[in-house]
């Protein structure tokens, strides 16, 4: 027995047993403490994809605002998407919410008026950003930003509401290439006669294009109707495209495509083909402007116009924009006395005198409640650089314009040097006679006659006040918000 109990067989498998399950315990141990930090490590990364989804919500929402897709139309916006990450994806919904002061106290509260207009618009917006990951661990940034709104020139070198007449010898040049677009904007485009440049697209939203004369457009005729091609030397370097209606080459050439809803004719014509289709939408278009003297709104441009001049008489105004009679030493040509606004509140004809020469040393806006004409000769010399022309019959405060009362004519012997450039406007008639030197700028109209022999080079005038495009923003803090 003694013998027996100093036996020491068995002991090791005994001690190996042991030391086996303390290994056992220290491996669970490790492997439990490991899955742990791998889950709180990925949890941690999720909460962090989540909040960094978050941020790029709230970068949307900043691009969002200064350059709205499609304008801002409503009291909030609303913004989803996916942030393209490993291993799992990202999401993030973004809320807008405007208000009517910079305090952000009082919210919008007229969706009637909507979309905003250059009288309405928000002062101040809240963005609240909620970031996930894989769908799981929301965090939420939010943002205040204090808003000062952004406006810009008018699409389209020439833009008419109703009709455009053309007549022998015009041409348009682009500003950037090809982008002298010509906009009819409730009407129908007709070219019957002469030989016209179109440097540029045509769009006729709500009409047709019917083109009989030797016409060469450098890039896209797109009408919501028919769209007809009748002379051999029609030259289209673009596609044609009828949104509704049908195409009929009788005559000249596309280099594009063709794009129709009922008909085709000529197709053989069209370079690239024709396809039917009846689904393009409706042609690039805009609402047509209702430009409105607003005296603050041009105080306050970009840069601000800080000499205003208001007249009840056309003899006076024009004397002070001459610096003669009256205003003879006072006045504005070849003086330099800021960027002025010659606002003539009468419904008269503002009318240069024979001959005149006007140097432009400021930019200069006559805004007349009547007619503008430019019949006798007129020279309209910049210093230096370029130096805007704002030649404007502006839209009533209140009822509809009075026409003929409030046309615009520009007259053959009007010449523009090349440091001015210009917008002529009018909710009436506009017409462009100049047939001695290049016309830089815009001209819109309910009505656009385009004279004989005219050139027009392209480039965006902006008028102070109009064209809410979107909006400049401070911001006030970054947050994350449960």
């Amino acid at each position: 027995m003694r013998e027996r109990l100093r036996d020491e067989r068995g002991v090791a498998l005994v001690v190996a047993l042991l030391v086996t399950f303390v290994v056992l315990l220290l491996s669970t141990t490790v492997f439990a403490m490991a899955v742990r930090n791998s889950e709180q490590s990925a949890n941690d990364r999720k909460r962090l994809q989540s909040v960094s989804a978050a941020e790029a919500g709230l970068n949307a929402a900043y691009q969002h605002i200064t350059a709205p897709p499609s304008g801002l139309a409503g009291l909030t916006d609303t913004l989803t998407d996916t942030v393209g990450s490993g291993p799992g994806g990202s999401t993030y919904d973004v809320e807008i919410t405007y208000y009517e002061n910079e305090d952000g106290t009082v919210p919008m509260t007229s969706p009637s008026v909507a979309p905003y207009s250059i009288t309405y618009y928000p002062k101040s917006a809240l963005i609240s950003s909620v970031g996930a990951s894989n769908g799981k661990i929301d965090r939420t940034m939010e943002t205040f930003v204090v808003l000062s709104p952004v406006f810009s020139g008018f699409e389209g070198a020439i833009v008419s509401h109703s009709s455009l007449n053309l007549t022998n010898r015009f041409t348009l040049n682009g500003y950037l290439g090809d982008d002298g677009h010509i906009y009819v904007l409730n009407g129908d485009f007709n070219a019957p006669s002469g030989l016209e440049t179109i440097k540029g697209n045509v769009y006729v939203p709500a009409g047709s294009a019917m083109i009989g004369t030797s016409v060469h457009v450098y890039g896209t005729v797109w009408a919501n109707g028919d769209i007809i091609l009748d002379q051999p030397q029609v030259i289209i370097d673009g596609d044609v495209k009828s949104t509704a209606g049908g195409i009929d080459v009788i005559a000249g050439t596309v280099a594009g495509q063709g794009y129709y809803c009922t008909t085709v004719g000529g197709d053989s014509a069209i370079a690239g083909g024709a396809q039917q289709t009846c689904t393009l939408g409706t042609p690039p278009n805009q609402p047509f402007p209702q430009i409105k003297y607003d005296q603050t709104a041009w105080a306050t441009n970009d840069p601000p116009y800080t000499n205003f001049q208001t007249f009840t008489s056309c003899t006076a105004a024009r004397d002070y924009v001459q610096n003669t009679g009256t205003y003879a030493g006072t006045g504005f040509s070849g003086r330099n006395v800021g960027r002025t606004v010659v606002f003539i509140n009468a419904t008269c004809s503002f009318e240069p005198t024979n001959n005149a020469t006007i140097v432009l040393k400021n930019d200069l806006a006559i805004i007349s409640r009547g007619a503008v004409n430019f019949a006798q000769r007129s020279s309209w010399d910049g210093e230096s650089g370029i130096k805007y022309l704002h030649v404007m019959s502006v839209y009533p405060d209140a009822g509809a314009p009075i026409c003929p009362t409030q046309d615009v004519t520009i007259g053959q012997f009007t010449n523009f040097d090349g440091h001015v450039a210009g917008i002529v406007y009018s909710p009436c008639t506009v017409r462009m006679l100049n047939n001695n030197t290049a016309f830089q700028g815009q001209v819109i109209g309910e009505n656009v006659v385009i004279g004989n022999n005219f050139n027009m080079n392209f480039l965006p005038v902006k008028v102070p006040g109009q064209k809410l495009t979107g909006f400049k923003q401070d911001i006030a803090y970054i947050r994350e918000v449960r």
